[in-house]
């Protein structure tokens, strides 16, 4: 669940700022990312942990709604759902902390147990806000079920060479691709050297200047549509979602990129997360499951 208020500016440390407006949605990189999906026409199986509390109950019930299959949402009794505490200035620049809850305690085991929901030669998408035991364990999976694994490592986290290398793609902001040890000065040069060594393929976002995605000899940069932006949060995973939706449709990576800027474009011109974000994708989509 996302705590978003809307201040003058963001605070420094030790500093308190009041706020204009305070909104509380779902929300969760996981969650948004699925809602994004769904919206972009894939099939979609949301699994992740909640709290058996009210807000547990009202982001399986945003989700459902949403037309996400929450069969795989599984329930913690002992730990509350995660939550998210948002500030937005107005150039629509965000900060945030969350605090994880029963997302955190998401297991190896839980996905195993859930495993069938997975439909086999779709996607498996995964974020850095999970247990990394999990993401291993879901890279796995996917390679047991001859699914394509997509991995948004945000936050970082650290992760053995092999689950980096089975991404295809990872996706990272450029804060993210430093952290990888890519360098951001020279983005097209050093993400061709990094293909298939780093990651099967990958795609770095840019903000307001789009995204880069590079898979075997192909390095594509995909400028962003000009806009205002109002609020910054949740546009990475406005991305994801249609970038794999796309990927599930049997878009190209070039093409799935191009489809996931748009989708972010779109989503900073609104506020919130998953309200921001848009319906339909490609013409004449399948529907893939993701």
């Amino acid at each position: 669940m996302d705590t978003s208020s809307t201040v003058g500016r963001l605070p420094r440390p030790g500093e308190t700022v009041l706020a204009s407006q305070l909104l509380s949605h779902v929300g969760g990189k996981g969650a948004n990312q699925a809602v994004a999906a769904a919206r972009s026409g894939a099939s979609v199986t949301m699994v992740a942990r909640v709290g058996t509390d009210a807000a547990g109950d009202e982001a399986t019930s945003t989700l459902r709604a949403e037309g996400v299959c929450v069969d795989g949402v599984l329930r913690s009794g002992s730990l509350p759902t995660g939550r998210a505490f948002i500030s937005v200035d107005p150039e629509g620049q965000n900060q945030i902390v969350v605090a994880s809850g029963a997302n955190a305690a998401l297991s190896p085991a839980d996905l195993d147990a859930v495993a069938p929901l997975a439909a086999p030669g779709g996607i498996v998408l995964a974020q850095g806000e999970i247990d990394p035991s999990t993401i291993v364990h879901a890279s796995e999976l996917a390679a047991r079920r001859r699914s394509r694994f997509v991995l948004n490592l945000a936050p970082v986290v650290e992760l053995p060479p092999e689950t980096l290398r089975a991404s295809d793609p990872l996706v990272v902001n450029e804060v993210e691709a430093e952290a990888l040890g890519i360098d951001t000065s020279d983005l097209e040069t050093d993400l061709a050297r990094h293909v298939g060594t780093l990651a099967t393929s990958l795609v770095v976002t840019l903000g307001g200047a789009g995204a880069i995605s590079a898979r075997t000899g192909v390095v594509v940069r995909h400028p962003a549509p000009e806009v205002t932006a109002v609020d910054t949060t949740g546009a990475g995973d406005a991305f994801v979602g249609a970038l794999v939706a796309a990927l599930a449709d049997g878009a190209s990576l070039e093409e799935a990129t191009d489809e996931a800027v748009e989708a972010g474009a779109f989503s900073v011109r609104h506020h919130g997360t998953i309200t921001s974000y848009r319906r339909g994708g490609r013409r004449g989509r399948n529907g893939g499951a993701a």
